[in-house]
């Protein structure tokens, strides 16, 4: 129950014009950075997988031993960073969010109603992630990552679907699934 009632008060926050229009930002960009720390890290590297399928410069950010500068330093106005910002972040999500909004990459910022609200994101979504014990229930943000990951796919159009293909080439060339 808690579940279903996350999802409905997750979702009723969400306009079909905004979540459109965060697809397109993301199929634009010339590269996207996915930032999530502690337990957010699993969104972050989830919703790469999803859309490294269709984009093909999708990061998560940082890689083991890999510095935030490392990304940050190249990053443009055309770029776009997705953060989850659940609760309990730690302060490499601070710089994160600063060095992209120096930098004026295009910012999705993805909390939930225990955390403060990124003003400086260019779009805010926010899950809700009661529990009914002392754990967060986090399936708000996989569902919004889910449908993310679908707007994202149908948003690719025609070249998308070709780097999908293209992958499911090479994993029959790469015998992956065998």
């Amino acid at each position: 129950q808690q579940s279903q009632a996350n999802l409905a008060a997750t979702f009723e926050r969400l306009s079909d014009a905004t979540m459109a229009e965060i697809a397109r930002a993301i199929v634009g960009a010339p590269q996207v950075l996915i930032f999530g720390s502690r337990s957010s890290q699993a969104f972050a590297l989830y919703l790469r997988w999803q859309i490294i399928q269709v984009l093909p410069r999708v990061t998560a950010i940082p890689g083991p031993g890999e510095t935030l500068a490392e990304y940050t330093a190249g990053l443009s106005e055309r770029d776009c960073v997705i953060v989850f910002g659940t609760r309990r972040q730690t302060s490499q999500m601070d710089r994160l969010l600063q060095a992209a909004v120096r930098a004026g990459a295009h910012i999705l910022y993805i909390s939930d109603h225990a955390s403060p609200d990124c003003t400086q994101a260019h779009w805010s979504l926010q899950a809700q992630c009661r529990g009914p014990g002392p754990l967060d229930n986090h399936v708000g943000v996989m569902a919004l990552c889910d449908l993310l990951a679908t707007l994202v796919i149908d948003a690719s159009g025609a070249a998308g679907r070709k780097r999908l293909a293209a992958v499911e080439q090479e994993h029959e060339e790469l015998g992956d699934f065998e």
